[in-house]
């Protein structure tokens, strides 16, 4: 991350970041390109490990891609705003809070796993 003084470490924080988000970005790879698709997501946060479940069809693309290859990226963000205003759009910033992670996928089949989730 460039700008270390703005990541986030703090528990509470991420916490609060997974809570007010409402839609997890799940990035695959597709050959020579990443796929990208918006889901919503349930947590557990346990020993300082996050763990996120996700809702999806027992065949697909998204299910194809991860048992292809595991590795994924998320992407959260929330309280997006945007400032400055004119008509170049080099004037224009934002204000958000975001958490991004990389992990491997893993299929839950064990229905009493899937219940417990946030």
């Amino acid at each position: 991350m460039r700008r270390n003084d703005r990541e986030v470490r703090d528990r509470a924080e991420i916490q609060r970041i997974l809570e007010v988000a409402k839609v997890l970005r799940l990035g695959l790879t597709d050959g020579d390109y990443p796929y990208i698709v918006p889901l919503h997501y349930g947590y557990v946060y346990a020993d300082d490990v996050l763990r996120f479940y996700m809702h999806g069809a027992k065949a697909g693309k998204k299910l194809a891609l991860a048992m292809s290859n595991p590795h994924a990226f998320v992407e959260f963000d929330c309280e997006v705003e945007t400032t400055g205003e004119g008509d170049i759009a080099c004037v224009y910033g934002a204000n958000y809070a975001s958490l991004m992670a990389r992990g491997e996928v893993t299929v839950v089949e064990d229905p009493e796993e899937n219940a417990h989730v946030r």
